[in-house]
């Protein structure tokens, strides 16, 4: 057996950030199509998942001596990056980006490190090999999953027939995968078309005329006050997930602490989504039963600047939202509602922690620019003041 020497495991560690990036981007960019809740919600985890596998990588190659962010990444062959820009275009519906991404491409890097396993020497880089085990430990994981997904969203491989699926497999074949740099490449950028409202099912009901917002009547203190705020509270969360996700997949060029930071949002959001509904089923409720509105999802996503999306949403909208959980806490003990009370707490943290995170990189990024840093803070009074529907109050949007 010939282990790999140091400079060996630093080239493919550098290939699997660089796969593993992609992949949370592609993902954050897509989370916008889905009108599947479920997906929406697996794939805000899943960004987290493989940021978190990146940012492993990242630092046992600050171990192993390359310590410079040009140092940790490496770009595959050209031939590589045309199959991700078309899966980027032309991957659809979900089934196909399911089985393109999370089975072929992950089981892609799971094959390669299983191969690069057998060809670790142990006990000096038992640290490689622990954040490989856990890469595959993940990624087999998902892969499981998107099965999963793809035979209950296609039962009778209708839509990703046996032939899609070789299509499928022979185009990743074709381009290389990501270990050959004969030609390397130069990554694409990604576009989004404008976006007047997320993609939900069908049979959600989107209030698109203002006089029909009724739901700033609902209170906590009553069952069906409960249920129709922890419907929006879910719905909030998804658009969360969403927006997120397009920032990733828009500007793949933030500091990587702040990338970490946006997937972990992501990831909170998606276990709030989950134990929201959850509780809306104990409480007899389901997502789709009430209306929706989307006020504030344009002036937000299709906003050029993304530290003016920060200061909008995560500034402003979060920071109204923790001032109105706090009331709900209160109010659901006082009415004897312990398990409310107990869900709204944890929520309620994250939400704290996330208007921070949007400080947090709106100063770090505009601290040479103090006139970038008063546009930006002005954004969300503009839009408060000039693009809010007759009749609907900061309040009643969160």
């Amino acid at each position: 057996m010939k282990y790999l020497s140091k400079e060996e495991v630093i080239d493919r560690f550098k290939r699997y950030r660089f796969v593993k990036n992609q992949i949370f981007e592609m993902m954050g960019g897509w989370v916008l199509s889905f009108p599947e809740i479920e997906i929406k919600i697996q794939f805000g985890r899943q960004m987290y998942s493989d940021a978190l596998h990146s940012d492993l990588l990242k630092q046992r190659l600050h171990y192993l001596g390359a310590r410079t962010d040009n140092r940790q990444i490496a770009y595959p062959d050209k031939k590589f990056f045309a199959y991700l820009e078309d899966l980027w275009h032309n991957a659809s519906p979900t089934v196909v980006k399911l089985y393109t991404v999370d089975v072929l491409l992950r089981s892609l890097i799971v094959d390669t490190i299983r191969e690069q396993l057998d060809r670790t020497s142990v006990p000096e880089d038992k640290a490689s090999e622990e954040i490989l085990r856990r890469i595959v430990s993940d990624d087999y994981a998902r892969i499981s999953w998107a099965n999963s997904a793809i035979m209950e969203l296609d039962p009778g491989r209708e839509i990703l027939t046996d032939k899609l699926r070789e299509t499928l497999k022979d185009n990743l074949a074709k381009s290389g995968g990501f270990m050959s740099s004969e030609d390397p490449g130069v990554p694409f950028k990604r576009e989004f078309a404008y976006s007047k409202a997320p993609t939900r099912p069908k049979n959600w009901k989107i209030i698109e005329n203002a006089d029909e917002y009724t739901e700033k009547n609902n209170t906590y203190d009553n069952v069906e006050g409960k249920k129709r705020l922890l419907h929006d509270l879910v719905d909030g969360e998804l658009c969360s997930i969403e927006r997120l996700g397009k920032m990733l997949a828009e500007f793949p060029d933030f500091p990587w602490e702040m990338k970490m930071q946006l997937t972990k949002q992501a990831w909170d959001e998606s276990r709030h989504a989950e134990s929201q509904i959850r509780r809306l089923k104990e409480l007899g409720g389901k997502v789709g039963d009430y209306p929706v509105n989307y006020w504030g999802w344009e002036v937000d996503v299709n906003r050029p600047d993304p530290l003016e999306r920060l200061a909008i949403s995560n500034m402003t909208f979060e920071s109204e939202a923790c001032k109105h959980m706090s009331s709900w806490i209160e109010t659901a003990r006082t009415t004897g509602d312990e398990e409310s009370a107990r869900l709204i707490e944890f929520i309620l943290m994250d939400e704290v922690t996330h208007v921070q995170i949007g400080k947090r990189w709106v100063d770090e990024l505009t601290k040479n620019d103090p006139e970038h840093l008063k546009r930006v803070l002005a954004y969300p009074e503009t839009v408060l003041a000039e693009s809010r529907p007759k009749g609907i109050k900061m309040e009643d949007l969160v």
